[in-house]
């Protein structure tokens, strides 16, 4: 489907009583009176919004500063602001804090998911030449199989080409407006160097969606705080040591520049004790459940290593793809529930306990009530707003 373009934004200057024009000066401004028409149930949002035509078609002579919008009219339920830095419209909408397997249909190895991710937990590929859990890495950077690269500010997931992904399931944190998963309380990728001693990210985190090796193309695979990276590109990621949040590198890596994607500690609610540092849980017959276990939990207790599910078998270190309720866990895929809030692993040597932090999701705490900007996939229904114009 194509996007919504300027031309397709029909702009209609309306009367007001008391102005014999069309347009009148106050404050030095020009101010005026009009619709906005747009959307026909065919056309997709854009990235960025909706955007507008030129000022002429507001009555502006040069520019438009600001649209006051309304929409009495408008049955959709959706909430439209405009965006004077870019000239464009964006709609916004409520929604849950958590999509689960919201499926992808891949085409020439991309997708795009409906909205924009801030966290993503899980990744299962359903249909391709390979089929399984997944894991992220940053956008730009080329997969290997089993990863796909994700854009964190558009939505779009890049496969590698030799996988032959067509279809796949991902469960994922939208990005919302306000409250603690809004895009001031990430940090994308950003670098540190690897170091065999450690070295700190500039913010304690929280949730961490993944850490590459940008040096060699590579993703880090983490082993369990408290330990030290047996393999090039393993890390020890230790969430909370100290008060920071630490990577350790393999000794063959130091010097390398990491990208690192996580949540801050710091912008989590006051007062709430909502995340569980990385002690180990223990796995009976290769699950947990929070609604039973220790430190019983009536909301969804979120991994908090992004796809990673760092655990042991015994004295053996694995890392685990994380995917949704539906996956059969197996040797390379777990599977988290956030309905049961259960998490299931199956290894022919049993996991005996994992090694992650892990996040409360308590909607109301972390905002559920903000919004949800649209994605690109999202089909406009017919809309009419109405709008002052300020400008000249």
């Amino acid at each position: 489907m194509a996007a919504i373009a300027s031309t397709d934004v029909t702009i209609t200057q309306q009367a007001s009583i008391g102005v014999p024009g069309k347009t009148w000066i106050a404050g030095r401004k020009r101010h005026g009176l009009v619709s906005i028409a747009f959307g026909n149930a065919a056309l997709t949002y854009p990235s960025g919004g909706i955007p507008m035509p030129a000022a002429s078609f507001f009555g502006m002579a040069r520019n438009v500063d600001t649209l006051v919008l309304s929409d009495p009219s408008n049955a959709s339920g959706l909430l439209w602001k405009y965006d004077h830095s870019n000239k464009t419209m964006k709609g916004y909408f409520p929604g849950p804090i958590l999509f689960v397997e919201e499926v992808v249909t891949v085409a020439s190895n991309t997708g795009t998911l409906a909205y924009i991710p801030a966290y993503i937990v899980g990744v299962e590929v359903t249909a391709g030449s390979v089929t399984g859990g997944f894991h992220t890495i940053p956008v730009g950077e080329t997969p290997a199989t089993l990863e796909v690269a994700v854009g964190l500010t558009t939505g779009v997931l890049t496969f590698f080409a030799t996988d032959a992904v067509t279809s796949v399931r991902v469960t994922y944190i939208p990005l919302r407006t306000g409250g603690y998963f809004s895009a001031a309380n990430r940090v994308i990728d950003e670098v540190v160097v690897a170091s065999a001693s450690g070295v700190n990210t500039a913010s304690r985190a929280a949730l961490v969606q993944y850490v590459y090796d940008d040096t060699d193309g590579a993703r880090c695979i983490p082993e369990p705080p408290g330990e030290q990276p047996t393999a090039t590109h393993n890390c020890v990621l230790d969430i909370n040591n100290t008060a920071v949040t630490s990577i350790d590198s393999h000794a063959d890596d130091a010097g390398n520049s990491l990208k690192v994607t996580y949540f801050k500690h710091a912008a989590l609610p006051t007062g709430a004790t909502l995340f569980v540092d990385d002690a180990d849980i223990t796995l009976a017959s290769e699950a947990f459940n929070f609604h039973t276990g220790t430190g019983t939990r009536s909301f969804p207790v979120m991994p908090g290593f992004g796809t990673n599910l760092v655990g042991e078998e015994t004295a053996t270190h694995v890392c685990d793809a994380l995917a949704g309720p539906s996956a059969t866990p197996a040797a390379a895929i777990a599977s988290w529930n956030p309905t049961a809030n259960t998490l299931t692993t199956n290894h022919t040597t049993a996991i005996t306990t994992t090694a992650i932090s892990w996040l409360i999701l308590d909607s109301f705490l972390l905002g559920e009530g903000s919004l949800i900007e649209m994605g690109t996939n999202f089909v406009v229904p017919a809309q009419t707003l109405y709008a002052q114009v300020i400008g000249w």
